[in-house]
């Protein structure tokens, strides 16, 4: 851990206090405190901001447990100093006379009871009573008394022009250390901009897309490619070399905009790509679109793979007159589900559910882990609550039941085929329905595009499957630099 944690907030505190005590002389003797003013509007911010980062790093640490317990006290300690420091100085600042916040900031009991006493003058030396003075000796004590008055400000001068070069002195020294982390904090901001510009470019227009990490898992260190071709201003070609659906135009231009590059597409999401077909030209720094390109065309390829297939499905139930829905599964590409879910989509297919949170699927491994499909059901909707749907995976007509009589809304009917899906579908819907029960009833399970025709009927609400993400056909692009003159 950092041996300095806080000293930096601690430096500005103590030069703080010695202007404070410097603003608080002058305006008592009627001087400008305009310069100490400025130096104390500028530091009680950092202060105060620098106090509240420091909170919120020791309520990390605490709750992580990434530094000793040791060195937890000692920090606990060190920000106790730094808010007490805080609170004296604002107590400083406040319309009170120099006395009054000396008090305050020394922690010194002011309630000391007042009493009357005759009139008394103090001098340097002496006290001088002036209750029964004539006006000779009142002139003469008035005199004596501008006269001490006069030192007392010689002093006080001296004093303040002394405080005035110590408080300089630490000023300047403040000021060093201050810029110097400053700059280091600098420095290691930027670094850390440039490594996060995509991401934040990206959250904000692509809604959460990996395409940073894309990016970076493509140049861990140096692109020495792009170094032989330099910045010049160029233009390339986005070609589709066979049929398919379009689909992931937001996720190319993002990947592009972040390497400062313009897109301008000549197709729409969702357009029949009919080869060889110009789709989009690409205008940027040379090095960039180079930098850009495989991680584009290999986004671009797969979510039109998925588009497609999709495409093909919609297609087929459209032409058997389908009622239900065709979705996918969670049978997606790690770090790459967004893009492959919203592939689904421009091809007409339903995302099916998102991820773990989305809805509740209890499948064999949780029913054999809980004891019975009844245990599971119930501590589901325990946790669930009632906005989340419930859906079980089960391997017979008995388990189906089992699963509604429990309360499960969804049942999946898994690895059933032909007549023996479209049978067991229909008794489920009309056993239930008789007892006012409406169910959905989903298949899955071995489903693919050659043979999803057999798995329609009227008693199946849900047809999923997963080869429309698993071993599924890219549609081929390539992206051409136009060769200079």
């Amino acid at each position: 851990m950092e041996a300095n944690w806080g000293s930096k907030l601690g430096l500005i505190a103590d030069s703080t206090l010695v202007t404070v005590f410097e603003r608080n002389r002058c305006r008592t003797n009627g001087l400008s405190s305009t310069s100490q003013d400025k130096t104390i509007e500028k530091n009680m911010p950092r202060l105060r901001e620098g106090l509240q980062q420091l909170e919120a790093e020791l309520s990390q640490a605490e709750q992580d447990g990434s530094v000793p317990s040791k060195e937890l006290a000692s920090r606990e300690d060190t920000l106790i100093k730094l808010q007490q420091q805080l609170e004296k100085l604002e107590a400083l600042l406040q319309d009170k006379d120099d006395a009054d916040a000396r008090a305050v900031l020394l922690g010194l009991n002011q309630n000391s009871s007042k009493h009357s006493r005759s009139k008394i003058v103090r001098f340097s030396e002496h006290e001088v009573e002036v209750d029964n003075l004539d006006s000779s000796q009142m002139l003469q004590l008035h005199q004596r008394i501008m006269d001490d008055q006069d030192q007392n400000l010689d002093r006080l001068s001296n004093s303040l022009g002394r405080q005035r070069e110590i408080g300089l002195t630490i000023n300047d020294e403040l000021e060093s250390q201050v810029g110097m982390l400053d700059d280091t904090e600098h420095l290691v901001d930027r670094t850390e901009n440039r490594l996060s510009i995509a991401s934040r470019r990206l959250a904000k227009v692509a809604k959460g897309t990996k395409g940073c990490e894309w990016l970076q898992e493509d140049i861990p260190s140096f692109d020495y490619g792009g170094y032989v071709v330099g910045e010049k201003e160029t233009t390339a070609i986005l070609f589709g070399k066979s049929e398919g659906i379009v689909a992931g135009v937001p996720f190319f231009t993002e990947i592009f905009e972040q390497l400062g590059c313009r897109v301008e597409w000549h197709v729409k999401e969702g357009e029949v790509l009919k080869p060889i077909q110009t789709c989009a030209h690409v205008y940027g720094p040379v090095r960039q679109i180079l930098i850009g390109e495989r991680t584009a065309l290999n986004m671009m390829a797969r979510c039109s793979g998925i588009a497609s297939q999709a495409h093909r499905l919609r297609i087929l139930k459209n032409k058997n007159g389908f009622k239900g829905v065709i979705a996918g599964t969670r049978k997606t590409t790690p770090g790459f589900r967004l893009v492959e879910k919203y592939g689904m989509l421009v091809g007409g297919a339903d995302t099916h559910r998102m991820d773990l949170s989305s809805m509740i699927m209890l499948k064999d491994n949780h029913v054999w882990s809980t004891g019975s499909i009844t245990a599971a059901v119930q501590k589901a909707k325990a946790v669930g609550g009632f906005s989340l749907k419930i859906e079980v995976e089960c391997r017979s007509e008995e388990e189906a039941d089992e699963a509604i009589a429990a309360g499960a809304d969804i049942v999946m009917l898994d690895n059933y085929e032909g007549d023996a899906l479209k049978i067991a579908a229909g008794n489920i819907k009309q056993r239930w329905a008789a007892k006012g029960r409406q169910v959905l009833v989903e298949c899955s399970g071995g489903v693919t595009e050659q043979n999803i025709e057999s798995y329609f009927c009227d008693a199946i609400d849900i047809i999923s499957l997963g080869s429309m993400t698993q071993g599924v056909s890219f549609v081929d692009f390539s992206l051409k630099v136009q060769k200079t003159a």
